[in-house]
């Protein structure tokens, strides 16, 4: 069992876990400032537009990151969502661009 900034978290069942918290402030600090990592956009990809339908393709896109990196070498962008955490997390998804035969693939880290 981990415990963390007034929380802790159990495996329940293969893949299932608890997280208990100790004090609201706590819960609804992870609720309010908990952001997905996007890895794996490129160029011609890096964009707001883009973090949206990221976001929304996950649960529901609130905003980006406003200290996102701007630099053209960034390993990854900050999303905040909401989602139903009692369905499956994606891992992963594929983005083509408009009307181009590019596909990218991108990872999520929560």
């Amino acid at each position: 069992m981990a415990e963390d900034m007034g929380m802790s978290v159990r495996e329940v069942n293969g893949g299932l876990y608890l997280f208990q918290f100790y004090h609201k402030v706590d819960m609804d600090r992870i609720l309010d400032e908990s952001l997905v990592k996007v890895f794996g956009l490129r160029a011609g990809f890096k964009s707001e537009s883009v973090l949206k339908r990221v976001g929304d393709a996950i649960g529901e896109f609130v905003e980006a990151d406003p200290n996102n990196c701007v630099q053209k070498w960034c390993e990854f962008w900050r999303v905040r969502i909401k989602f139903d955490i009692r369905k499956p997390i994606k891992e992963a998804m594929k983005l083509n661009k408009g009307d181009s035969n590019e596909v990218i693939i991108v990872n999520f880290v929560y």
